[in-house]
């Protein structure tokens, strides 16, 4: 059986205008990942001009993100489950070395979505693989927070 994690943005602010990484994942040299899904929601109360759609993107780079986040810990589905091998951030403020979007939607940032894919075509991170759920905000919306995670098995 596939070993199940979590990695978790907690709230990372969203202004007008910016890029940040919600989270972000990257592989190691000797381990392979398969994303399940992901979720991400917006805490916005703003409507009329200022609740314009963010930009959500699942992407993939060459290299880890900017520093400017945190390290997050992935969490084990299972109570006692042994740690990931993939290592988690969150909130990083660039992507990482060539960003290549493989899928983007629009959502509003006074709800969230989430994205499970369908059983046979998850997506795969290879060795040594930086995969991103990136929010890009449009100019004029109200600041807000995005929370974001990412599931996947090892």
């Amino acid at each position: 059986m596939p070993r199940l994690y979590t990695a978790t943005s907690g709230l990372v602010s969203l202004a007008a205008s910016t890029t940040k990484v919600v989270v972000g994942l990257a592989s190691g040299a000797t381990v392979t990942a398969t994303l399940l899904g992901w979720d991400i929601s917006f805490d916005s109360t703003a409507s009329g001009s200022g609740a314009i759609p963010v930009r959500v993107a699942l992407v993939r780079c060459t290299g880890v993100s900017s520093t400017g986040g945190a390290v997050v810990t992935p969490t084990p589905w299972t109570k006692g489950g042994l740690a990931a091998a993939v290592t988690a951030r969150a909130g990083d403020t660039t992507d990482g070395a060539s960003p290549t979007i493989i899928k983007e939607w629009l959502v509003s940032p006074t709800a969230g979505y989430s994205y499970v894919w369908p059983y046979g075509k998850e997506l795969e991170m290879g060795i040594s693989d930086f995969l991103e759920l990136r929010v890009v905000s449009q100019a004029g919306m109200t600041t807000c927070n995005a929370d974001g995670q990412i599931d996947w098995t090892e």
